[in-house]
C-alpha cells in the first residue's frame, strides 16, 4: 500500500508539472500573437477593453476615465484582459503616463493579466513600443529612471517615489532648462509646483495612512508655440483625491451636503480660502501656491484634475466631470520666452 501512494504522489507531482508548464506556453502563445498584431483571437476566453482614438487628460479626460472604468470593472484575479488599441490614432505624454500608472496599481488590477494589441497608427504605436507599455502588460517592465525615447520629436522621464525628494525635482528642471536654455538654471515657480505636488502626496492623498501613496512625475518637450521651445510637466497620483481629503467648514460644508457642483471647493482652494484641516497656519498652502506661481508667469497653462472637478487656470474654465476621477492630476508647462529668468513678483 505503501508504494501505491508513494506512485500516485509522484504521479500527480508530475502531472501538476505538466500543467504548469502548459498554462504557460499557452499564455506566452497569446501574448506573442497579440504582440504581432495578429487578428486571430484567443482560443479561451478574454475580455476586451476597447481604447478611444484619442487618449489625452488634458483635452479628452472624459474618454479616458470612461475607459479606465471599463478596464476597472471587468479586471478580476487571473482574468485575462486584452486592451484593444488598434483603433488609437493619439496618445498624449499625460495620458500615457496615467495608464503606466494604473497598469502597475495592483489594487486596479485585482490580479488581471492585461494584454494589449499595437495600434495601426505608426506613430502611436512607436510611442508604445517605446515608452514600455508593452513591457508592463507581460509583466517585464523596467521602472528604472533613465530617460525613455518616446519619439522622434519627445523625450520623456518618468520616476516615482512615496517620498518628497526635492534634489529629483531640482533634476528634472535642470533637464527641462538645458533644452529651453541650452544651460542649467534655476526655475523656483517650476520646483515650487512639483515640490508641494510630493508633499501633498505624502500627507493626504491618503490621509489614513500618510506616505502610502505613490507619486508619478514625467517631463517631456512640447510642441513649439509662437516659435518658443516648452517643455511640460506631468504629476499624478492614485489616492483619494484633493476634495476628498480636506474637512471642509462653513457655507462651503453646507454646498458640499447640498449636493452643488465642486468646482467652488476647488476654485476656493486655489484662492486660499479653505484651512487646512489640521488647523495649522503653514500647512494648506499647496494649491495657493501653484496659482500664485501660475500667475507671477513662472509656469503656464496650468491644469489640475482631482474627484469630479477639471480646472483649466490657463483659461479660467472649472468643469464637473461625469466621470470622477479618483486622485490627483496636474499638468504645467515652461516656455523659454523668458530666457531662463523669473519673475520675482
Amino acid at each position: 500500500m505503501k508504494g501505491k501512494r508513494q506512485k500516485a504522489v509522484l504521479h500527480q507531482q508530475k502531472r501538476s508539472k505538466k500543467e504548469a508548464k502548459r498554462k504557460l506556453k499557452r499564455k506566452n502563445w497569446l501574448a506573442k500573437r497579440l504582440l504581432m498584431g495578429l487578428p486571430k483571437r484567443p482560443s479561451f476566453a478574454a475580455y476586451i477593453v476597447k481604447a478611444p482614438q484619442v487618449l489625452s487628460f488634458i483635452n479628452e479626460p472624459e474618454l479616458l476615465l470612461d475607459f479606465f472604468e471599463n478596464l476597472r470593472l471587468v479586471c478580476k484575479p487571473k482574468r485575462y484582459v486584452l486592451l484593444d488599441l488598434e483603433d488609437v490614432t493619439s496618445i498624449s505624454n499625460d495620458a500615457l503616463l496615467l495608464l503606466l500608472t494604473k497598469l502597475q496599481n495592483r489594487n486596479f488590477l485585482k490580479g488581471a493579466n492585461i494584454l494589449g494589441s499595437r495600434p495601426k497608427c505608426p506613430k502611436t504605436r512607436e510611442i508604445l513600443e517605446n515608452s514600455g507599455f508593452f513591457g508592463i502588460v507581460n509583466h517585464k517592465f523596467d521602472t528604472g529612471t533613465n530617460p525613455i525615447p518616446v519619439s522622434n520629436f519627445m523625450l520623456a522621464q518618468r520616476k516615482h517615489s512615496k517620498k518628497v525628494q526635492p534634489e529629483l525635482a531640482q533634476a528634472v528642471i535642470h533637464e527641462a532648462t538645458k533644452h529651453l536654455y541650452g544651460k542649467v538654471c534655476e526655475q523656483p515657480g517650476a520646483f515650487r509646483v512639483i515640490e508641494e505636488f510630493m508633499a501633498n502626496t505624502c500627507w493626504h492623498a491618503n490621509p489614513n495612512e500618510p506616505a502610502t501613496e505613490r507619486w508619478w512625475l514625467t517631463g517631456f518637450q512640447g510642441p513649439l508655440k509662437d516659435g518658443f521651445k516648452t517643455w511640460c510637466f506631468a504629476l499624478v497620483d492614485n489616492g483619494v483625491g484633493i476634495l476628498e481629503s480636506i474637512e471642509l467648514k462653513g457655507w462651503l460644508s453646507a454646498m458640499d451636503w447640498l449636493g452643488f457642483s465642486k468646482t467652488n471647493i476647488l476654485e476656493n482652494l486655489l484662492n486660499g480660502k479653505v484651512e487646512s484641516r489640521t488647523g495649522l497656519k503653514n500647512r494648506g498652502k499647496g494649491l495657493p501656491s501653484m496659482k500664485r506661481e501660475f500667475n507671477r508667469k513662472r509656469i503656464f497653462n496650468l491644469h489640475i484634475i482631482t474627484n469630479n472637478v477639471y480646472a483649466n487656470l490657463a483659461k479660467n474654465v472649472y468643469l464637473t466631470l461625469n466621470i470622477p476621477f479618483s486622485g490627483t492630476f496636474v499638468y504645467f508647462e515652461l516656455i523659454s520666452q523668458s530666457n531662463g529668468k523669473t519673475s520675482d513678483l
